[in-house]
């Protein structure tokens, strides 16, 4: 589980040594710059909302066509002033 404030940026990482495809409450999620952007396995959330808030997932498939997956928790807070 991560928690992380509105207004705040953070990174997701997913450990693994394969390309990581990521999604969003089980929906994948485009690397649009405008909201997230992708480099390798990591996820970069800019200017976090409650939009944000749910599960994300990294899915990922080799060669082999061996499968891993890997989930966390974002939980948003307003900030404290």
């Amino acid at each position: 589980m991560n928690h992380v404030f509105t207004g705040d940026h953070t990174n997701i990482t997913c450990l693994s040594e394969w390309k990581a495809s990521w999604y969003h409450n089980d929906n994948e999620i485009i690397d649009d710059s405008q909201h997230y952007a992708i480099s390798y396995n990591t996820l970069h959330i800019e200017s976090v909302s409650q939009n944000h808030s749910g599960y994300y997932e990294c899915r990922g498939i080799n060669i082999l066509n061996e499968k891993f997956a890997a989930s966390m928790q974002l939980i948003i807070s307003g900030k404290l002033n």
